[in-house]
């Protein structure tokens, strides 16, 4: 008996022995289509859900979503850059040039530490935000946006070790370059995502342009034909992917869905087609 199966990234311990089980039932009965387009159509269901569940989707891809991704990096930004108008960031500079460290820790207590407050300029905060961000792509550090280090110094030290300050640094930036770095950043979004393009390209599932625009290079997708049957090696290979939160236990959830949907829609459809065929009467 031929075998179609589906496989996902390695690091990703997904069951789908319920998957497998289902297609190869809805290929056995299935008249008009291949074997093959069967395990295709199944595995680019498969994918679209993937997708629906892969941050900044929590279900869907769509437009809300992306909006959801956006207001997450402005949330990062704000953590780690302090807006200032031309007036304060002179005023900064005249006294401290441009950077000013603060001591940190409770008031009345023992600093654990300093701080940094430092004036960036535009080409510098490419590598402010990439040296703060964590290994799932958002920032570490406690920041607040609109209040430098020296305005909170006094009241942010609680379960905070030495070792944690270098994430708390502010830079100071001006509204224009922060806008315009927030803007270079939004378009990142989908990105993530992205590692299931080249999968979406060949099973021929649509997605979304904020998702699409990042190209097919950060994916990979392998059929394998043989005397045995078919195979499908899908992977994301994004460098971050294997570091959010939860995906492994959200792609599960999307294979789960998929052979749901084939055993109590597709099979039982499938079996009054050919039920029919054969004469019977069928509600």
């Amino acid at each position: 008996m031929s075998s179609r199966s589906l496989h996902m990234n390695a690091n990703f311990k997904l069951d789908t022995r319920k998957f497998q089980s289902a297609v190869r039932d809805l290929a056995n009965l299935s008249r008009k289509k291949p074997v093959q387009t069967v395990m295709r159509q199944a595995a680019g269901q498969v994918v679209r859900r993937v997708v629906g569940v892969t941050p900044p989707a929590n279900g869907k891809a769509d437009v809300a979503a992306k909006k959801a991704g956006e207001a997450a990096i402005a949330s990062d930004l704000a953590r780690i850059f302090v807006v200032a108008s031309a007036k304060a960031i002179r005023q900064f500079t005249d006294v401290n040039g441009t950077e000013a460290r603060s001591q940190f820790g409770h008031k009345g207590a023992k600093a654990i530490g300093e701080v940094t407050d430092r004036v960036l300029s535009r080409s510098e905060m490419t590598s402010w935000h990439a040296s703060r961000r964590k290994g799932n792509g958002r920032v570490a550090g406690g920041g607040n946006g609109g209040q430098t280090n020296r305005a909170r110094a006094a009241s942010l030290a609680t379960g905070i070790k030495k070792s944690d300050l270098a994430a708390l640094d502010i830079g100071i930036v001006s509204a224009a370059d922060f806008q315009w770095f927030l803007k270079v950043l939004q378009k990142m979004v989908g990105f993530l995502a992205a590692g299931w393009n080249a999968a979406a390209v060949e099973l021929r599932v649509k997605l979304p342009a904020w998702i699409t625009r990042h190209g097919t290079s950060h994916g990979i997708i392998k059929i394998t034909l043989s005397d045995h049957g078919m195979r499908i090696y899908i992977a994301n290979a994004v460098g971050f992917v294997d570091n959010i939160p939860e995906l492994e236990r959200r792609l599960q959830w999307a294979v789960n869905v998929v052979a749901k949907n084939i055993l109590t829609k597709q099979l039982p459809a499938a079996i009054k087609s050919v039920a029919k065929r054969a004469g019977f009467k069928v509600r």
